[in-house]
């Protein structure tokens, strides 16, 4: 798993382009897959 800071606007976007994908097929709660989308989409809530 590659986290990073969103620190930029381009962070920002870079952190949406990155979890995009996985909306359309979420993967299951626990796998690492999981794990990477649920602290992503922590990640991007708290930026707004």
């Amino acid at each position: 798993m590659n986290l990073r800071p969103i620190h930029t606007e381009q962070d920002y976007k870079n952190a949406l382009k990155s979890v995009s994908p996985l909306f359309d097929d979420e993967p299951e709660p626990g796998t690492p897959e999981g794990d990477y989308f649920d602290v992503m989409i922590t990640l991007i809530e708290l930026c707004r």
